[in-house]
């Protein structure tokens, strides 16, 4: 969808930024591209959010690494951080709830700090967020930064499950992204 013209792309992750992506999405002229979730979703946010198109929103901060997400992913993505805090392992979270514009600030600020970037994402691993923070990061300059994408692999799915048990047999669950962080840090 990020490859269309004039569209912007919202995967919002928990009832917070549905809530308010749905208010901005109205006030937007121009067409939008919005992907939900299925059910009512844990929480990311533990308080109030300044929702705007195209700005990221930082859930957590932290030095040794940034875990940029996007959509409904995200609870297991903030597990996995608070996981890793436990061990001394201290990453930023970013809530990218906008794929297209992307907040390629945010983007080049956190690889300059943190020096790691992971993003996570239940999109394939072709045109999503994973392809757009590595746009960015190119085009920036930012070519020593470690990275690495979480996604799903350029396949029809064909095995059958709930959510969670997908998410594991594709790297997404809590332990594969606290493993994938581990492993690109080293």
């Amino acid at each position: 969808m990020r490859a269309l013209p004039n569209l912007v792309v919202m995967a919002p992750c928990d009832f917070a930024e549905a809530r308010a992506a749905v208010h901005a999405m109205i006030a937007h002229e121009g067409p939008v591209y919005y992907r939900c979730g299925y059910k009512q979703e844990p929480p990311v946010h533990s308080s109030a959010i300044d929702f705007k198109i195209g700005q990221a929103l930082t859930v957590r901060e932290g030095s040794d690494a940034t875990v940029i997400f996007t959509g409904t992913i995200g609870h297991n993505a903030l597990q996995a951080v608070e996981q890793l805090a436990k061990d001394n392992i201290h990453c930023r979270l970013i809530s990218m709830h906008t794929i297209k514009p992307l907040d390629r600030q945010a983007i080049i600020k956190a690889a300059k700090e943190t020096g790691a970037i992971i993003t996570v994402e239940e999109h394939n691993t072709n045109g999503g967020l994973g392809s757009a923070v590595a746009e960015a990061l190119m085009d920036e300059g930012c070519l020593n930064i470690k990275c690495r994408r979480m996604d799903l692999p350029d396949v029809n799915v064909s095995k059958v499950g709930s959510q969670a048990w997908l998410r594991e047999q594709y790297g997404l669950g809590v332990n594969g992204i606290m493993a994938a962080i581990k492993a690109t840090l080293q």
